[in-house]
């Protein structure tokens, strides 16, 4: 294994070698098939070397609530998909680059990722398709822009964030998204 892989998250290296069988239908076109589901996991491009999503992909799960893909067929067996959880770029096995990635609870991310976190800039959307968090991300959190921000004792802060921290321009709610009195 080399150098820039050794830094990779061991599960993720773990779960592409070990619980997945992987097809190279062409060139542009790798299938990777979960070995208990017998459901496609990933289809898209590879990197044949350090065999992992490298390119332009789809990771694909069982449940979800997002756009499904029929399926695949791999040696005279047909493979189905589920729905589609990440449609965008990976590096050596991680989310890197830009894609979109849906929620369980139909949320909605496209934008910018740095090793499988959401970072640079990019929108979260509700089920709704309703703006939550708009800006620059970093480390997976809003980092400047406007969006929704955990304070302590399920306190929230919706408004501007600017370097990190809540700005004076937003409002405070509780777990209920009721708002409190400023």
């Amino acid at each position: 294994m080399n150098a820039e892989i050794s830094v990779l998250s061991r599960k993720a290296v773990e779960y592409w070698h070990n619980d997945c069988d992987i097809h190279h239908i062409n060139p542009e076109l790798t299938i990777a098939i979960n070995k208990k589901r017998k459901t496609v996991v990933y289809a898209g491009n590879w990197d044949r070397n350090t065999n992992l999503p490298n390119g332009k992909g789809k990771q694909y799960k069982s449940i979800g609530v997002c756009e499904r893909d029929g399926g695949y067929w791999v040696d005279d067996t047909f493979y189905s998909c589920g729905k589609v959880s990440y449609k965008g770029d990976w590096k050596h096995g991680n989310k890197e680059g830009f894609g979109y990635n849906w929620n369980l609870n139909g949320c909605m991310y496209k934008g910018n990722w740095v090793d499988n976190q959401y970072s640079g800039y990019g929108t979260l959307f509700d089920s709704n398709k309703n703006i939550i968090q708009k800006g620059t991300w970093k480390g997976g959190c809003i980092y400047n822009g406007y969006g929704k921000k955990k304070l302590k004792d399920s306190i929230f802060f919706m408004g501007d964030i600017h370097n990190g921290y809540i700005t004076s321009n937003g409002d405070y709610y509780n777990y209920y998204s009721e708002k409190l009195a400023s």
